[in-house]
């Protein structure tokens, strides 16, 4: 408990003392602060009219003062009602309430009628002002400082309803660290406060176990993976009366959860994506540097046979095959390759150096090709001329010159 508390607050530093009069019972536990932004302070709202009952109205009547109106009391007690919708309200409740009717005079079975009306009928949606949720910077510094995973990925979706109360859904899932195990690990918040038990009917099991297909976004079943998720509201709908765990009712709630993490996993995607890509290219790289011992003892070997011949075996003048009709500048460049290597410069030595150069001077390329298709999008990209253009005359460009951040080409004429 300690320990999830100190992920959802890195902005805090706690300790826990527990003495025992045996020694080895003793635990002693310490969180350093590792935040120095804290959650914004939520704002004194009005009730929401979708989120009121019967006791909730009884309050707001016995509370106004003397010669409270109907009218004034919709308008000033409740929040998203203007005084034309609150008229169009009274109307639709009939002819026995009145506008200019004191509120104290109000009879229980009119409250009835009138909580009723305000749950059934649609209002403006209520915002997140008067929510404090922990932040994106926060849950990945508190993750980072826990369980120091190898990547981790959040979302924080906008406010939303939920029964009238308005609430925000932060997640994260992060992979590797120190203390999850093998399959999903479930970190579950409700305002801020770790829920440890009934893991498996909470709705963050359900959606992360049945609605999200975590091989379609390359996370193994094997991996470690670290599922967070915070739900911040003023009113938590747990099951039960013991506020262990939140229902899953394929609600406003649900679409929010579910949106949250499939959000984090894209970006874990993106990631692992790159990560795969380094990967095949450093064991591309590996194997092509593994033959070039074998391929510059060959071409040597080649060479010095070429040289016993007097090079008539594939150049010269009189050729061993002159069937085989070859360009005079390559005979030329293969007479110059055997005069060097008759002469020792060039070696085993030198051909290994000079295909190992090459095999870092391809990968250098496409490296650079995979960091720009990764970086930039033919949609995000914008023209931009430097110089004078013919807007109306069509132009002809050289091939493009790609960078990470840009690329640019040069007129072919």
């Amino acid at each position: 408990y300690m320990r999830q508390l100190a992920v959802i607050t890195p902005y805090a530093s706690f300790a826990f003392s527990f003495r025992a009069p045996e020694k080895q019972r003793c635990v002693e536990l310490q969180f350093d602060r590792r935040a120095e932004k804290c959650p914004p302070l939520p704002t004194e709202v009005k009730h929401h009219p979708s989120s009121v009952n019967n006791l909730i109205v009884e309050s707001l009547i016995n509370h106004a003062r003397g010669g409270t109106t109907l009218v004034s009391l919709l308008t000033r007690q409740l929040s998203c009602i203007s005084k034309p919708h609150a008229l169009r309200l009274i109307e639709e409740l009939g002819p026995s309430f009145d506008k200019d009717a004191h509120v104290h005079e109000l009879s229980k079975r009119q409250i009835q009628q009138l909580t009723s009306l305000l749950r059934d009928a649609k209002f403006k949606a209520p915002d997140g002002k008067c929510l404090s949720p922990a932040g994106e910077y926060n849950i990945r510094l508190g993750i980072m400082k826990e369980l120091n995973p190898d990547v981790v990925a959040t979302f924080q979706d906008k406010a939303s309803v939920h029964e009238g109360h308005p609430f925000v859904v932060e997640a994260a899932v992060s992979l590797g660290g120190n203390l999850a195990k093998p399959g999903l690990n479930f970190f579950r918040y409700a305002n801020r406060i770790p829920l440890l038990f009934e893991e498996g009917s909470d709705i963050v099991a359900q959606i992360a176990t049945k609605k999200i297909r975590w091989g379609g976004y390359k996370i193994k079943a094997t991996d470690k993976v670290g599922v967070f998720v915070s739900i911040v509201s003023t009113k938590i709908p747990f099951k039960g009366t013991s506020k262990e765990y939140i229902g899953d009712d394929n609600g406003p709630l649900h679409k929010s959860v579910k949106k949250a993490l499939s959000q984090c996993c894209v970006q874990l995607k993106k990631e692992l994506t790159k990560k795969h890509a380094a990967k095949d290219q450093a064991e591309r790289k590996k194997a092509l540097k593994k033959y070039i011992p074998d391929v510059g003892r060959a071409l040597i070997q080649a060479m010095k046979a070429i040289s016993r011949e007097g090079g008539n075996a594939a150049f010269g003048d009189d050729p061993m095959h002159p069937d085989i009709a070859m360009p005079e500048g390559f005979r030329k460049i293969g007479n110059r390759l055997l005069a060097q290597q008759k002469a020792g410069e060039i070696n085993e030595k030198v051909i290994c150096a000079k295909l190992t150069m090459h095999v870092e001077r391809i990968d250098k390329a496409l490296a650079l090709e995979f960091a720009e298709e990764q970086g930039r999008s033919s949609k995000k990209t914008e023209s931009l001329f430097i110089g004078l253009k013919d807007v109306d005359r069509p132009c002809k460009y050289t091939k493009a010159l790609p960078h990470p951040g840009f690329s640019f080409k040069l007129l072919a004429g």
